[in-house]
């Protein structure tokens, strides 16, 4: 994490000296300073109120001044041990909602790529569209279904202060956006369709028992927490389990031993998840799917995964 925390520092340091150089003075801080962590080094747990005391006691000052601070995003260090940690994918989304909410912002702007949150991947599905409005509670949904645009701890923090989330393109300031907030009604219109890559699919199934316990589960979710994964699909059925995770940096072969241990396991690697909030909305096959080996499926009222190679 230490060595992966420069590209933040590096680049801070870089736009920093790029306003000063024409006439705009800024102060170059770092966010270790102001974001206190817990647990690991990866995927860091926030020490919320170490945080909140850094930032008011220590940023805020500055900010009073009325001085343009530039910090990086992903990066803190541990309350503890003070060494680096990182936030994990989309991490600069989740500083900035830490340092807004601290700072009590009138709102937080997120600067992306695309016109705002869409329902679905331009390159991969027809006719998506820019959702203007979302509420809180969709936005946390998405993200933790996958949707890549935000991180899914961003909502926490601004949440709690009721802090408007702009997500602005920043290649034209004239296109549409989305705006996050508490007064938006929850229901959408749209499907929203989202696409997990790089996912690994795992088939267990219990080696001395027919059907799956609570015991046997509570093994299951013990090899992953060992290695600090989430897992993005679950299937239980009576006699085995379908399952996937992203394929991170992590030591599979670990993982797979130790499931080893009680079961009987299938997987594959390079396989892909499909989620669709609001799924009775779609209409029609999805050309993704129209040569695609199905390894899995679940469906719900509203939403439906699709596990496929």
């Amino acid at each position: 994490s230490y060595i992966v925390s420069w590209g933040e520092i590096l680049s801070s340091k870089v736009i920093s000296a790029y306003l000063t150089h024409i006439g705009i003075p800024c102060l170059c801080l770092d966010a270790r300073l102001y974001i206190n962590t817990q647990l690991g080094a990866i995927n860091a747990i926030v020490d919320q109120e170490l945080t909140k005391d850094a930032i008011t006691l220590g940023l805020k000052p500055l900010l009073y001044k009325k001085n343009i601070v530039v910090i990086q995003g992903f990066i803190g260090s541990d309350s503890v041990g003070n060494y680096t940690t990182t936030l994990g994918k989309e991490g600069s989304d989740y500083t900035g909602a830490i340092l807004a909410a601290a700072l009590q912002a009138k709102n937080l702007t997120v600067w992306k790529d695309v016109p705002g949150i869409m329902n679905g991947d331009p390159r991969l599905f027809e006719d998506v569209k820019t959702i203007q409005k979302l509420s809180y509670q969709n936005m946390f949904t998405m993200s933790w279904y996958g949707a890549k645009v935000l991180h899914p701890k961003t909502i926490y923090p601004l949440v709690s202060q009721n802090i408007p989330l702009y997500i602005q393109p920043f290649s034209n300031q004239d296109e549409s956006r989305t705006v996050v907030s508490q007064h938006v009604e929850d229901t959408l219109s749209l499907p929203i369709y989202i696409l997990r890559r790089k996912q690994i699919w795992i088939q267990l199934q219990p080696q001395n028992t027919a059907a799956l316990n609570a015991k046997l589960l509570c093994k299951i979710f013990r090899s992953f927490k060992k290695i600090r994964v989430e897992i993005n699909f679950l299937d239980i059925q009576s006699t085995h389990i379908s399952l996937c995770f992203t394929h991170d940096d992590i030591n599979l072969k670990y993982l797979l031993d130790d499931l080893r241990l009680n079961f009987n396991l299938k997987y594959k690697e390079k396989a892909a998840l499909l989620t669709i909030l609001n799924c009775e909305q779609a209409s029609g096959p999805l050309k993704i799917l129209q040569s695609a080996t199905i390894l899995a499926q679940k469906r719900l009222k509203h939403i439906s995964q699709t596990l496929f190679m």
